[in-house]
């Protein structure tokens, strides 16, 4: 997948292809080429991840990230049961994995389920207390009415990002709209609105106080 991380999909679906070409069964060579279609982010290209990511299952039924890709491509199609069946499965699978805990906890969130997701937010923050899941958490809180947590959670959130983006000597903007990027998780999948239409594609997460932040959040969600 170093083609595909480097931002060339085609090349990475190609060799990859090459790869199954000799070794069939190879389970991970499906997942891999499944990512490479969901980067690649072409209209056909999700169908073609689910029905990927279904094979490398048939393949290696306990394949934890199999199961968890599969359930983001559930859940940009909007099919949120199997997409959080999935999800719980590789959670089952490798239940330690803080990628998927908070995955969940903004899933659950998402669907009105606080109470449900609590414990999975607990969990990503027992990793990285200040990272990513207190995003998650804070969606959370917001479903639940518990603003001021929630504006809490979100200002620790955007600290981290600070931090991240100043060890990498690079702006954090608004990224592409995919599962887990900012923009994908507050709406902007191929069937709804994009959220930051008011906002330059240049626009950066940084420039924003944590307060216009929450507002976008709540905005989005339809919570405020």
């Amino acid at each position: 997948m170093e083609r595909g991380r480097n931002g060339d999909a085609d090349l990475a679906i190609h060799d990859l292809t090459q790869a199954v070409s000799i070794n069939p069964r190879d389970s991970g060579a499906y997942v891999n080429r499944a990512v490479a279609h969901m980067e690649r982010n072409r209209p056909a290209d999700l169908n073609i991840a689910r029905n990927e990511l279904t094979h490398a299952i048939e393949l290696e039924p306990d394949s934890p990230i199999a199961y968890f890709n599969r359930g983001l491509v559930y859940s940009v199609l909007e099919n949120w049961d199997r997409s959080t069946n999935d999800l719980l499965r590789a959670h089952e699978l490798r239940p330690d994995d803080p990628k998927f805990n908070d995955t969940l906890c903004w899933q659950l969130g998402l669907q009105r389920q606080p109470e449900k997701a609590l414990p999975y937010c607990k969990l990503a923050l027992a990793t990285e207390p200040d990272g990513p899941a207190r995003d998650s958490r804070g969606l959370v809180y917001a479903v639940m009415g518990r603003y001021q947590e929630a504006i809490e959670d979100f200002t620790v959130f955007l600290a981290w990002v600070d931090r991240s983006a100043k060890e990498t000597a690079g702006a954090l903007t608004v990224p592409p709209a995919w599962p887990g990027s900012t923009t994908w998780r507050l709406g902007e999948t191929p069937s709804t609105p994009k959220p930051f239409d008011n906002f330059g594609s240049d626009q950066s997460l940084l420039q924003m106080t944590p307060a216009e932040t929450v507002a976008i959040l709540f905005k989005a969600l339809r919570l405020d």
